[in-house]
């Protein structure tokens, strides 16, 4: 876990400036990105590109063929007004064209899990989590594999991503 924080580390020390796609994800995160109650990390394919290259010490090679064929990821979370955090981005991706993988609900918290494309160079896969007061929002997009894409974001710990481990495609 300890060297998964390292590759997290050099993935965000280097933020680097990508030119913003029009779709209404991106201008969601775009928007909020200087809302006080997120805090934000975006890695774009440049910075993947630099990573996959460089000889980072304990990177396990499974990893390094995973982010490779990444795009880019953002990442949004808040620990405040979760629920509503939630709600409001819920209703902005049921507008859009993803299939939803999995929607899991307790009374402590809720997740779901968005998909387009699969398989194809501009896949994108949207894990949004929320307990009462905290919400987190992570897109990965690239060529995605969903086994692969559970790998990845379990070493990172990233929350919600352990429903990807019960995915069951057709």
């Amino acid at each position: 876990m300890y060297r998964m924080y390292k590759i997290l580390i050099v993935l965000l020390i280097l933020p680097v400036l990508s030119q913003a796609q029009n779709d209404a994800i991106v201008t969601y995160f775009s928007s909020e990105m200087e809302n006080d109650l997120f805090k934000h990390a975006y890695i774009s394919p440049r910075m993947i590109n630099a990573v996959v290259k460089m000889d980072v010490e304990d990177m396990d090679e499974d990893i390094r063929m995973i982010v490779k064929d990444l795009k880019g990821m953002r990442i949004l979370s808040s620990d405040k007004d979760g629920k509503n955090q939630y709600s409001r981005f819920i209703k902005e991706l049921d507008s859009q064209p993803y299939e939803v993988i999995v929607s899991s609900r307790t009374p402590a918290e809720s997740v779901k899990i968005y998909l387009k494309n699969e398989g194809q160079p501009d896949g994108e896969l949207i894990m949004v989590y929320q307990t009462n007061e905290t919400c987190s929002i992570t897109s990965i997009s690239g060529l995605l594999d969903l086994e692969k894409i559970a790998k990845l974001s379990r070493q990172l710990n990233i929350k919600g991503a352990e429903f990807l481990e019960d995915v069951k495609r057709k």
